[in-house]
């Protein structure tokens, strides 16, 4: 069904021998109904669909077996309940730590229902209590932004230690001298670089040694070449 969906997009908007501002139009007359009918939150939801039925099929399974043979039920149950358990890890997973790149359809679902609950509990607090708690705006905020733009959040406000992780896999992936000049030309403007954490301690940290190492090596080959 989405492959259809993309395809009516891709026709729609890309025919053939028309000119550009007519195609312009058109991309931007579905681009509208794209979002009007919160294509995205469709695209998410049909496969949370899929995993629901595939569990309910499961149920289904253990249900027929359990009045057939107790012995197969048995078996069977236990590697359904391993997956299962092993599915929902990878579906809260995200919930509680941010950074993991594990994520299941039904992570966003399992998102809203943790926050909106939290939420609408600091809201029943505040209501017999007149206790305005913090983290109250904290879920509210997090159940709008939904679990995507709260791990971005997140890594926003990282520390430090994110900045060195940064300039540390740059170093790595520069394997041309003439983009290692350009990177070293930069680290003037670096240290007084308002983006960054606290940028002159990170280059004095002792994990920053391999800024060292670059350096040398880098001189090394230029004073080679020239001499």
């Amino acid at each position: 069904m989405l492959q259809q969906w993309a395809r009516r997009y891709l026709t729609a908007t890309q025919p053939p021998r028309w000119s550009p501002h007519k195609r312009a139009r058109i991309r931007s007359f579905f681009a509208d109904g794209v979002e009007k009918f919160r294509l995205p939150v469709v695209v998410e939801t049909l496969p949370t669909l899929l995993h629901l039925s595939l569990s309910l099929f499961f149920s289904g399974l253990l249900v027929f077996l359990f009045n057939i043979n107790h012995t197969t039920f048995k078996a069977i149950a236990w590697w359904v309940g391993l997956f299962g358990w092993l599915y929902g890890c990878i579906t809260l997973l995200p919930i509680f730590r941010h950074d993991s790149p594990y994520y299941t359809p039904l992570s966003s679902s399992a998102w809203f229902l943790l926050n909106g609950v939290l939420y609408n509990v600091f809201r029943i607090l505040v209501f017999f209590t007149w206790i305005r708690p913090f983290k109250m705006w904290t879920y509210g905020e997090r159940t709008s932004w939904g679990i995507t733009r709260t791990a971005q959040e997140t890594a926003l406000k990282m520390s430090a230690k994110t900045d060195r992780h940064i300039l540390k896999w740059t170093i790595d992936a520069l394997d041309e001298d003439r983009k290692l000049e350009q990177f070293f030309e930069g680290i003037p403007a670096f240290c007084t670089s308002q983006v960054a954490h606290e940028p002159r301690q990170i280059l004095a940290k002792p994990d920053i040694w391999d800024l060292t190492a670059a350096c040398h090596d880098f001189l090394i080959r230029t004073f080679s070449t020239r001499f």
